[in-house]
């Protein structure tokens, strides 16, 4: 009774947080009333079995020689994790990531049954690529967990909030210099030492094939997601706008321009971007457009393109008046 209606606002928190709801859950191996942490450690347990964390935890002698030779050269711990995140994200094909490959196609591959397969077949899903992570980081001595998270987009996860549809296989966890850090080169197009946003400042549980253990994920800095925009200018007499105009994305944002273009045709990113410009500047005319780094999940997603605005500013008299803010205004 008297429950509100829920009112959808700008910027809002994901629907599951402001909004009432309730939900109903039945343990069959368990119909007892149990706290979080019980629940949490059946759940961890199944997964344990039907993964195979076990196998990919404890790798045999195979893949101790294969993460020897990906980061031979590397002494320093976050160099000998970067060169086997390097190798996870650009010599395995990840197969979710494809734009040549059809969903019917995929259904077809073969499923990697270890981490042995994925190394050996050099191609897998997202969470092979993870898993595969986790195993040549444990072959190199360090201790590795896969995180399970919640999604920020969908709910703000908390460890007290006992169902498994609040998580899935989120990253890898690898603890570095007794601080636990989080990876997932399956993320294409996800910097390294980032996690997508919405992975993010979550809480999450660490399995390992033993037991698992509560943390939380935080948040990247600001520093790392920044738009860098440069734009010069030529203002006529007539009050038109000319210029040349570079603007990068780094970090999240870069993630995000990348995941909404690496599927498009040329002609389609372009337009994308013809599209967002308009949206700001409804009479631009944008050419010589280059579109940099679609594919790479290092570097910035850039766009570089020349703009004309007529009658971006107004004349009276002697006088122009304008918004001197052309990518705010």
């Amino acid at each position: 009774e008297n429950v509100p209606a829920l009112k959808k606002e700008p910027q809002m928190p994901p629907e599951d947080e402001v909004r009432s709801w309730l939900i109903f859950y039945y343990s069959s191996d368990d119909p007892k009333r149990s706290t979080a942490s019980d629940f949490w450690a059946r759940f961890g347990g199944g997964i344990v079995k039907r993964w195979g964390v076990k196998d990919t935890l404890k790798p045999d002698k195979e893949m101790k020689a294969a993460a020897a030779s990906i980061a031979a050269g590397a002494t320093a711990p976050d160099d000998q994790i970067a060169k086997i995140f390097d190798f996870c994200k650009n010599k395995i094909k990840n197969i979710d990531f494809d734009p040549q490959m059809t969903d019917d196609q995929r259904d077809e591959i073969k499923p990697n049954k270890s981490t042995s397969d994925t190394y050996e077949r050099l191609q897998g899903t997202s969470g092979d690529v993870n898993e595969l992570f986790a195993s040549l980081a444990t072959a190199l001595g360090y201790e590795a967990r896969l995180a399970f998270g919640g999604d920020r987009s969908e709910k703000f996860f908390k460890v007290s909030q006992a169902h498994e549809s609040f998580i899935h296989f989120s990253s890898v966890a690898v603890k570095i210099n007794g601080r636990w850090k989080y990876y997932s080169p399956g993320d294409k197009f996800v910097p390294y030492g980032m996690l997508a946003w919405n992975e993010e400042a979550t809480a999450v549980l660490l399995l390992g094939y033993k037991d698992y253990i509560t943390t939380e994920i935080p948040p990247s800095t600001p520093e790392e997601t920044v738009a860098k925009r440069t734009g010069r200018f030529t203002l006529s007499e007539d009050g038109t706008l000319t210029g040349t105009v570079k603007i990068e994305y780094h970090g999240h944002l870069s993630n995000e321009y990348k995941l909404d273009n690496y599927k498009e045709s040329a002609n389609r990113q372009e337009e994308n971007l013809k599209d967002h410009v308009k949206a700001n500047v409804s009479t631009a005319t944008v050419s010589d457009i280059s579109i940099q780094n679609v594919s790479d999940p290092e570097k910035p997603f850039t766009y570089i393109y020349k703009v004309t605005v007529p009658n971006y500013a107004q004349k009276t008299g002697k006088r122009l008046f304008l918004k001197p803010g052309y990518f705010e205004s």
